[in-house]
């Protein structure tokens, strides 16, 4: 089947999706609805580990979520700018939070779908969130009782969870499997290490279930409301690599 869709390197058309929104620039206008109908229809499961019952775990327990369907449906470490210095920002509040950096200087993270994810426990204090930039539209989020990265949504059918909170059903720590895919390496900041594997955007194989899962219709929403944070409320992550 050809693609109707004028961007023929999906990669670089996610990726530019992914940067534009982060700054709050408006991209309705590059995704026409040619392409969107073309992503919803396409295959969009990869493969789904047959691990049962995990669990997400912040770093002082407070807050806790089953996850279920057999684990994520993807696994990554993005090196962009955005994600980097949004990890970075929360790891330098106060407290123990689990860091959602690799040692490369990636952010990990596992792609869920959201009727996959119930959250058991939640911050007393709630959850916090950081946007970049003062027009940044995407949140990253983070549980307030130890500033521990959390998640980030990305509409309202995806949820990725940072992987280093994400434990086996028998207490050890999840390992993903596959190999993580690491990406955006054209973006990586200079102190930042990527893996010589790294792909400087963002593979079509990642790229497909995100836009089908995000373009599609009948995908599950998250419904717990206590997840979707306010923008004006969210704190603001400088750019500084402008």
């Amino acid at each position: 089947m050809a693609s109707p869709c004028s961007h023929t390197n999906f990669g670089s058309c996610f990726s530019f999706v992914c940067v534009q929104a982060d700054q709050g620039i408006k991209v309705s206008k590059e995704l026409g609805s040619d392409c969107i109908a073309y992503l919803t229809c396409c295959w969009v499961n990869t493969h789904v580990e047959t691990k049962t019952m995990s669990t997400f775990k912040c770093a002082c327990g407070q807050t806790e979520a089953k996850l279920s369907g057999g684990g994520p449906f993807n696994n990554a470490a993005c090196y962009c700018h955005s994600c980097v210095a949004s990890g970075r920002f929360i790891d330098a509040k106060e407290g123990n939070g689990t860091t959602q950096l690799n040692e490369h200087g990636g952010c990990v993270m596992s792609m869920y779908s959201p009727n996959q994810v119930e959250f058991t426990s939640k911050p007393e204090a709630g959850f916090g969130s950081v946007k970049v930039g003062e027009k940044g539209k995407n949140l990253r989020c983070y549980a307030k009782c130890c500033n521990t990265s959390a998640y980030f949504l990305i509409g309202s059918k995806l949820i990725l969870l940072n992987t280093n909170c994400i434990y086996n059903e028998d207490g050890s720590k999840y390992e993903p499997d596959p190999e993580v895919t690491h990406y955006m390496k054209k973006y990586a900041f200079e102190d930042s290490s990527p893996p010589d594997s790294t792909y400087n955007m963002v593979p079509i194989g990642q790229m497909f279930p995100l836009l089908g899962r995000m373009f599609n219709p009948f995908a599950p929403k998250v419904t717990d409301k206590e997840l979707i944070l306010e923008k004006e409320t969210a704190e603001v992550v400088p750019i500084t690599w402008e």
